[in-house]
C-alpha cells in the first residue's frame, strides 16, 4: 500500500505506488529526452595582491620594541583592563571590577526571583481551588 501527503486535507491518503513515488504520468513528460550534459566551463582569475607601502622588504624586520602603538586615553584603558584580566589571580572576570560584581549579583537575584515567581504560580497551577 502506498500513500502520500495530501496538501489540501493535510493528511495520508492512499495512493498508487507512481503517484507516491512522484514518477510523471504524463506522456510528454516522458518525449523530453537529454542528448548531451552540457560542459563544465571553469573561470579562473589571476590574484593581484592589495598594493602596499612597503614594496621593498626594508621595513618588514623591526626590532623589539619599535613598531607602532596608538597613545590615545582610550588605548591606555584598553591595555589596563586588559592586564588587568590576564593577571593570574585566582579570580573569575566578572569578580575582579566592583561594576561587574554588581551586575553579575543583580542577574543571579533577577533569575532566582524569577524561578521563584514560576514554582509559585506552578503551585497555584496544581493545586485544586477551595471550596467556600
Amino acid at each position: 500500500m502506498f500513500y502520500k501527503f495530501n496538501t489540501l486535507t493535510q493528511n495520508l491518503v492512499a495512493t498508487t505506488q507512481d503517484d507516491a513515488v512522484g514518477r510523471p504520468i504524463t506522456p510528454q513528460a516522458f518525449a523530453t529526452t537529454v542528448k548531451e550534459s552540457p560542459g563544465i566551463h571553469y573561470e579562473y582569475k589571476t590574484l593581484r595582491p592589495a598594493p602596499s607601502s612597503l614594496e621593498s622588504g626594508e621595513g618588514l624586520h623591526h626590532e623589539a620594541g619599535k613598531y607602532q602603538v596608538p597613545i590615545t586615553k582610550g588605548y591606555r584603558q584598553l591595555m589596563k583592563l586588559q592586564t588587568l584580566f590576564l593577571s593570574h589571580d585566582g579570580k573569575l572576570v566578572w569578580q575582579k571590577v566592583p561594576a561587574d560584581k554588581a551586575l553579575y549579583f543583580f542577574a543571579a537575584g533577577l533569575a532566582v526571583v524569577g524561578a521563584g515567581v514560576s514554582l509559585n504560580v506552578l503551585k497555584k497551577l496544581i493545586s485544586p481551588p477551595k471550596n467556600e
